[in-house]
C-alpha cells in the first residue's frame, strides 16, 4: 500500500514511458505547478507507475504547503479543487509541454481535505428552483458513477413516477475527497425542464411520499448495475436554487448518516469501468531530500536516485488571491439550515 504523504494528491496518465518521465521529471514538476499551482504552495511528484507493459505511466502527483511547516490556505484549497473538479469531467485538460509528454489522460483525485464534489455536465441554470431535494449512497466511486449518470437519471425518472416537465440534476460527492474510492453521495435535486416556478403544495407532498417509499423500489434503479441504494435522505424547505443548492462549504456533520438496512453491495466491476492502477507503484520522486518526503510503505522497494525538484510559488500578501476570492466552495451535502428526513 502506498503512503500519501502530501494534503492533496491527484493523478493522471502519459502515453510515455517511465525512463523518459524520470528522466525530465523537473519539467513534468513545473509544467504541473504552471496548471495549477496556488500561491504558498509546492508540486512534485509522488511516483511513476508503468500500466501493463505499454508505454503508458500513471503519474501520482502532490500539493504540499510552502513552507512545509504551514497549512495550505482555504482560498488555495478552493481554487485547486475548482481546477481539480473541471479536470475530472474533462471540462479542461492539464496543459503540459506536447513536444515532450503528450497530452494527459484520465485525470484522477486520489486525497482532498473536506471532501471532493463532482458535478457532471448536464442542463441547467444555477438560479432555477429546486422542486425536492434528497440524497443517497453508492458504494461505488465518483469515477464509476459519473459514467453512468444519463443511465441513472432515466432510471430515477420513471422509477420516482416524475411528470415529463421535471427533470433530474446530481451532484457526487466523496467525503475522503477520492474520485476513485467508494462510496458517492448522489445529491439529487428535481427541477422543472421549463419555468422556475416554486412546487404546488400537493406536488410537493406528492413527491416528498414518493421519495419516502421508494427505497424498497431502489429509486428505480437496477441493483445489478448500480448495487443498493443506502441512507436515503429527503430534505425540506421552502425556497432553494441551484446556485445555494449546497454549494457552500465543506459537507455539513449536522446530518450524520444513519444505519440503513445492510444489502450485498453490487461489486465494482458492474459498472464496468475503473481506471485505478492494478500493478503497484515502482518508481518513487521526492520532492525535497530535506523535507517530508513522499515514502512508500514498507513492502515497496525505493528506486535508484533520480532527479528531484520541488517547484514553489510564494505571493506576497499586498497582492495576495486570498483577498479577493471567495471562500471555499464546495457543495455541501447536507444543508444544515433546513429540515432533513431519514429512512431506509
Amino acid at each position: 500500500k502506498l503512503v500519501l504523504p502530501a494534503e492533496v494528491v491527484a493523478s493522471f496518465r502519459l502515453q510515455k514511458p517511465v525512463a523518459l518521465l524520470n528522466a525530465n521529471v523537473g519539467k513534468l514538476q513545473f509544467d504541473i505547478f504552471e496548471e495549477i499551482g496556488v500561491p504558498d504552495s509546492s508540486v512534485a511528484v509522488i511516483y511513476l507507475e508503468p500500466l501493463g507493459g505499454s508505454n503508458w505511466t500513471n503519474v501520482v502527483f502532490g500539493v504540499w504547503p510552502y513552507p512545509r511547516n504551514s497549512a495550505l490556505s482555504t482560498t488555495g484549497l478552493s481554487i485547486l479543487r475548482e481546477s481539480f473538479m473541471s479536470l475530472v469531467v474533462r471540462q479542461s485538460t492539464l496543459h503540459l509541454t506536447a513536444s515532450l509528454f503528450g497530452n494527459s489522460w484520465f485525470f484522477e483525485v486520489l486525497k482532498f481535505p473536506g471532501g471532493i464534489t463532482i458535478i457532471p455536465p448536464q442542463r441547467a441554470f444555477l438560479l432555477q428552483k429546486v422542486q425536492m431535494l434528497f440524497n443517497f449512497t453508492l458504494n461505488f466511486s465518483i469515477d464509476q458513477v459519473q459514467h453512468k449518470v444519463s443511465e441513472l437519471k432515466d432510471q430515477m425518472k420513471a422509477g420516482l413516477l416524475l411528470n415529463s416537465n421535471e427533470n433530474l440534476y446530481v451532484r457526487l460527492t466523496n467525503l475522503e475527497g477520492s474520485t476513485v474510492a467508494p462510496p458517492t453521495i448522489v445529491q439529487t435535486s428535481i427541477i422543472l425542464a421549463v419555468g422556475n416556478r416554486q412546487p404546488s403544495l400537493p406536488r410537493w407532498k406528492e413527491l416528498a411520499q414518493t421519495i419516502r417509499n421508494s427505497s424498497a423500489g431502489n429509486l428505480g434503479l437496477n441493483h445489478t448495475v448500480f448495487g443498493r441504494v443506502k441512507q436515503i435522505r429527503l430534505f425540506s424547505f421552502p425556497q432553494h436554487s441551484l446556485n445555494n443548492g449546497g454549494n457552500t462549504g465543506s459537507p455539513s456533520p449536522a446530518a450524520a448518516p444513519v444505519d440503513a438496512p445492510k444489502h450485498s453491495a453490487a461489486p465494482a466491476a458492474v459498472l464496468g469501468h475503473s481506471t485505478r492502477p492494478a500493478s503497484a507503484p515502482q518508481h518513487l520522486l521526492a520532492p525535497r531530500a530535506h523535507e517530508n518526503s513522499p515514502v512508500l510503505a514498507p513492502n515497496m522497494n525505493p528506486p535508484s536516485p533520480s532527479p528531484a525538484v520541488s517547484f514553489t510559488h510564494v505571493q506576497p500578501r499586498s497582492e495576495g488571491i486570498t483577498d479577493n476570492k471567495p471562500p471555499d466552495r464546495m457543495p455541501s451535502i447536507s444543508p444544515a439550515p433546513y429540515s432533513c428526513e431519514f429512512f431506509s
